[in-house]
């Protein structure tokens, strides 16, 4: 029968916790980025913008850059507004 050292099942259950920690978090944040562009484009068209365009400044799950500033673009009748 194999054992396994204590510091082998400690390592790989630290690793299994990590990956799972990682693999949520990039589902919760991917989730949230969706929401948001939702969100985003219902309240533009609602304000009566045609189309939306959000974020195009950096990566990540909101559309904010590094000053705070959001980046969304919204047209409406041919006419670009920012």
């Amino acid at each position: 029968m194999v054992t396994m050292s204590r510091m082998t099942v400690v390592a790989g259950s630290v690793m299994a916790l990590g990956v799972a920690f990682v693999g949520s978090s990039w589902l919760l944040g991917h989730v949230a980025q969706q929401k948001y562009q939702t969100e985003f484009e219902r309240v533009a068209r609602l304000l009566g913008a045609d189309s939306v365009e959000i974020g195009g400044g950096r990566e990540g799950p909101l559309p904010f850059s590094d000053d705070g500033r959001a980046d969304i673009r919204t047209q409406k009748s041919g006419i670009r507004g920012g």
